[in-house]
């Protein structure tokens, strides 16, 4: 059979099986614009580029107009190798500018295998890029990662996680089927680049025999394989299934392929975006070339992508190429405050533990054995008398002299003005503490109640004595009542008190010693002798004459308390039942309503008098309080109130001022001393309403210098320049309308400079504390008043920075470079004046 030479022409000229670069560069289009992808990097070989798909996109985008942008261009020598695309730079402009990449430099995929090796030495493989590969030609019949040249490992992993976009016609199903059935049919045995070739011709020659049986179906003619142009429109707007797949031809008889994008993953190819080939309408394809075919994005698999959460990044990162979008400031103070918070607390608590130790150690609770002076108690006369009679209830039988202060049996001691109550004991050798010894008595001396007797400390190792001391008890003890022989208690009183006891114990469960369980509370019970009174109470054995003094229901009672045995104790509701039904009271009320009668009348007086002195020493110490607030600052004075050191403190800046009075020499010459401290006085009371107004402080006054300071002790970030500022244009305003009362006449000038820096802060003195300034800031802004203009205000190079840059509503103007003692030239500033209204800083 022959054919016309324009039917072959057209066949062989227009057929392609290879996909054409053209067709690559819209199927590439259309899986950017898939993913909304609308910022990319191309990197392209330095020469036959032309050839490519990317040429085709470059050029399709700028046709278009589409939404798609071209960061960077990037050209590579398609032979160098990975360390010399390393060390030309070229992959951190790449960086700079693009995340989503695409790469090709050459018809086959083995020719980006240098590229990506470099990519991934770069460390440029991260979840973030995205590198896209068009593959035209399958040279090679196995993979770059496969090649027996090349760190199998290392291109393994560079091409990890990259897209290759491909044709359908290059799938191994394809070619295998091809492949078998040509070497059954042939008997010959071809290379794979061979085979592709073949798939090709058998594809076009399969066309043009579908063509030309159309043509003949058509027209009857055998001859009509002479009529080529009959022929080429038989091949147009068809579509069949070849041995590469399906075959898409469009009006102009060129083929329009379909292609697949592969996802790699460990050496594997999978598919995960079908870009399925459609024809355009025949009337759009006729006017413009572009139209006759499309590529439609399906997607076969999702959430295929190596990040946290399967899907592809964004063309842009969240915080741009470089990161420079992100301020990661905030981060990096949340991570410095932790750090610092992990590093202070223990630190903080091991220093806390130390110094809970030496405090420990410190003993407050000891007393020196020469401040304690011992009180006679026999020659001390009684003050108080009490004498009640009463023939209805009999709750005080007798007369009841006191001791002094109450106490009956205590013996008493007076410290440092304090009366105690005394135990001594003769001590026979030294004696130490240990730690938990040291801490029980600390905890003891700090306990304060209403109802305890404070704990005042021990003396000890010293005069051969071990003396306890407590604060006296000015109504002395239980003990004292009831061992004293002097004391005759009326049946009221003991009956009251027996009631009350018992009450107590219904309400809460019996106390032990502390520290000591019940079991061998029980235990020293039972081992003890039979002389320990203080463990074990004696019962009267026999009756008597006085056998009506005791109720033997409430003797078997209490006898039936101390059993051995604990199931054979009675219960404290029988206790209490036995109690109420045996002891009967013939007055009213119970012990506390009678002892609360006794004291009414004296504690209505007592309290008249307590708030009349309570009134009195509040305003001294509101006096007190003012006169210390005005000779340092109010937070420095409250640490001091309450017994806190005051450490010296490095502030990292803050601003000093000077002023000085121009002239004061000459006035304080012709003036009396009274007119001098006069004229100061007016004048610097006018400059402390003014500081009273911002956050500032005075230092100090030295004849008629004036020095004040911001951000110290309390700091206050930048607002410090502009509190001084504010300052130094009120002083200078202040000043000029000052009249002297003596000399109205006379004009006043003020002489103002001030600068900004680190100073170093604290309290020096014991007897007159003051609160001093040190460092090289207050010397310069010393120079900064000493060098300037009366009427004028200088500041230092430091303080117009922080002005300008955070108070740009202050007029200043330069005044040059003046030399300063001590440090050189410098450059000065004059503070003019101020746009707004000056505001008092935070």
């Amino acid at each position: 059979m022959k054919c016309s030479s324009s039917a072959v022409s057209h066949l062989v000229g227009t057929y392609q099986l290879l996909p054409i670069s053209g067709e690559m560069a819209r199927a590439t289009m259309a899986f950017l614009q898939l993913n909304n992808w609308e910022q990319v990097g191309m990197v392209r070989p330095t020469n036959g580029y032309d050839r490519l798909s990317l040429h085709s996109l470059n050029n399709l985008i700028k046709k278009k107009d589409a939404q798609l942008q071209v960061n960077i261009l990037v050209e590579i020598d398609p032979y160098a190798s990975a360390d010399e695309i390393l060390a030309s730079g070229k992959l951190k402009q790449l960086k700079a500018n693009a995340r989503i990449i695409l790469v090709e430099l050459g018809m086959d995929l083995h020719a980006n295998t240098n590229f990506m090796q470099a990519v991934y030495r770069a460390e440029m493989k991260t979840e973030e890029y995205v590198y896209i590969l068009p593959w035209l030609s399958h040279i090679n019949d196995h993979h770059p990662w496969e090649a027996t040249t090349v760190d199998k490992q290392e291109v393994k992993a560079a091409y990890e996680n990259t897209m290759i976009i491909t044709a359908h016609g290059y799938d191994a199903k394809f070619f295998d089927d091809f492949q078998e059935k040509f070497i059954k049919t042939t008997g010959m045995l071809a290379t794979h680049y061979a085979t592709l070739a073949y798939m090709t011709l058998y594809d076009a020659l399969f066309l043009y025999g579908l063509a030309l049986r159309d043509a003949f179906e058509d027209t009857g003619d055998y001859d009509v394989h002479f009529n080529g142009s009959f022929i080429w429109e038989k091949m147009t707007n068809r579509q069949f299934m070849g041995v590469t797949g399906l075959v898409l031809m469009n009006n102009k008889a060129i083929r329009v392929p379909s292609y697949a994008t592969y996802h790699t993953s460990n050496g594997t190819l999978r598919i995960v975006v079908e870009l399925e080939a459609k024809l355009g309408e025949r009337d759009k394809c006729n006017s413009n070339l572009e139209l006759c075919s499309e590529h439609v994005a399906h997607e076969v698999v999702q959430f295929y992508w190596n990040s946290h959460n399967g899907q592809l990044p964004q063309s842009v990162p969240s915080c741009g190429f470089t990161g420079a979008d992100c301020d990661y400031t905030t981060y990096f103070v949340l991570m410095g405050v932790t750090l610092f918070i992990l590093t202070i607390f223990p630190l903080s608590y091991f220093l806390y533990t130390k110094q809970k130790e030496r405090l420990l150690y410190d003993m407050t609770w000891r007393i020196p054995r020469d401040s304690v002076r011992l009180v006679d108690a026999s020659k001390m006369k009684s003050e108080h008398s009490l004498a009640s009679k009463s023939q209805s209830s009999g709750s005080f039988s007798g007369s009841l002299t006191s001791k002094q202060n109450g106490m009956v049996g205590a013996k008493q001691a007076i410290s440092n003005g304090v009366r105690l109550a005394i135990k001594r004991f003769t001590q026979m050798r030294n004696i130490t503490f240990q730690k938990e010894d040291l801490r029980t008595l600390k905890e003891l001396k700090l306990i304060e109640n209403e109802n305890l007797n404070k704990f005042y400390g021990i003396a000890f190792n010293q005069q051969n004595e071990f003396v306890v001391m407590w604060i006296l008890c000015s109504r002395g003890s239980l003990e004292d009542i009831l061992f004293n022989d002097e004391l005759k208690l009326g049946r009221n009183f003991q009956v009251s008190f027996a009631k009350d006891v018992v009450k107590i114990l219904y309400r809460v469960e019996p106390f032990h010693e502390r520290g000591k369980s019940i079991a061998k509370l029980m235990d020293l019970i039972a081992m003890s002798n039979d002389d320990d009174q203080l463990i074990r109470p004696s019962f009267p054995s026999t009756v008597g004459k006085d056998t009506e003094s005791y109720n033997l229901q409430l003797l078997s009672c209490i006898e039936a308390c101390w059993l051995e045995l604990p199931e054979m104790r009675p219960n404290i509701k029988k206790v209490r039942s036995l109690t109420n039904s045996n002891l009967k009271s013939t007055g009213k009320g119970s012990l506390v309503d009678q002892m609360m009668k006794m004291m009414e009348e004296y504690t209505t007086n007592l309290e008249s008098l307590v708030r009349d002195r309570t009134a009195m020493l509040e305003e001294a110490q509101k006096q007190a309080d003012r006169l210390l607030n005005n000779m340092l600052p109010r937070s420095v004075a409250e640490d001091l109130k309450v017994g806190k050191p005051v450490l010296p403190q490095l502030y990292p800046c803050a601003t000093v001022l000077f002023s000085d009075i121009r002239g004061f020499t000459r006035i304080s010459s012709t003036s009396t001393p009274l007119q001098v401290v006069t004229f100061l006085n007016d004048m610097f009371s006018g400059f402390d309403s003014i500081i009273a107004k911002h956050d500032a402080y005075k230092v100090e006054t030295i004849g008629d210098a004036y020095m004040i300071v911001s951000g110290v002790p309390k700091e206050n970030g930048n607002y410090h320049v502009q509190n001084i500022a504010d300052v130094a244009l009120k002083m200078r305003a202040f000043v000029s309308n000052f009249k002297l009362a003596h000399r109205p006449e006379e004009l006043m000038m003020v002489r103002i400079g001030f600068h900004s820096g680190s100073v170093a802060a604290g309290v020096v003195g014991l007897a007159a504390p003051r609160y001093c300034l040190f460092g090289d800031t207050v010397n310069t802004a010393s120079r900064m008043e000493s060098t300037g203009v009366a009427n004028k205000i200088q500041i230092s190079e430091q303080a117009y920075n922080l002005l300008h840059c955070f108070f740009p509503q202050f007029n200043m103007s330069e005044r040059g470079k003046i030399e300063v003692k001590g440090k050189g030239e410098c450059l000065t500033f004059w503070l003019d004046s101020s746009k707004a209204p000056p505001q008092s800083a935070k």
